[in-house]
């Protein structure tokens, strides 16, 4: 598996699109409801670009041989008085690679990327219940809280969200 930092969509907007697809389609919590609109991946994606082109954010993604297997995002929190903070967002597996390590060697990879831009401390929200809350706690993330009915689901249910946070060095109090 070969991790690395992207700028440009161009070359992998189509693999980035089918697997927001993919992984929505499977019920995962990505802040989008199957079935996605025509056109809704691919619009997505070329606005994470310029975000990436603006320095909001950065994406990791995983690739085994030319094959696009998972990503996940990082974003830069610009208010003044959170600057040493960063969402982690978006974390996605493909389906056929899931239980294999991609989604935590892109965590751990996404804190590296964090530290070295000065970050001290990483925020995240999943579904609560989802199994990657089981990820986010084995890599050390502490869960804050939940909000009940934070999101909607696909199904028209309401379904609650649980907040993490993850100190990765040192915060000043």
């Amino acid at each position: 598996m070969n991790i690395k930092r992207v700028t440009s969509l161009s070359e992998i907007l189509g693999d980035l699109s089918t697997l927001l697809e993919d992984c929505v389609a499977e019920g995962a919590s990505l802040g989008f409801l199957h079935p996605l609109r025509m056109g809704e991946a691919a619009h997505y994606w070329r606005e994470v670009e310029k975000s990436i082109a603006n320095g909001e954010r950065h994406l990791l993604v995983a690739f085994e041989k030319n094959t696009l297997i998972g990503g996940v995002q990082l974003s830069m929190c610009h208010n003044r008085n959170g600057v040493h903070r960063a969402g982690v967002e978006k974390l996605m597996v493909a389906l056929s690679h899931r239980g294999y390590g991609v989604g935590r060697a892109l965590m751990q990879t996404i804190e590296v990327l964090a530290l070295q831009l000065n970050h001290q401390l990483l925020m995240l929200d999943s579904r609560t219940g989802d199994v990657a809350n089981d990820l986010y706690r084995k890599l050390g993330f502490i869960e804050a809280g939940s909000v009940p009915g934070y999101a909607l689901s696909s199904n028209g249910c309401y379904d609650s969200t649980t907040f993490f946070y993850k100190p990765l060095s040192h915060v000043r109090h």
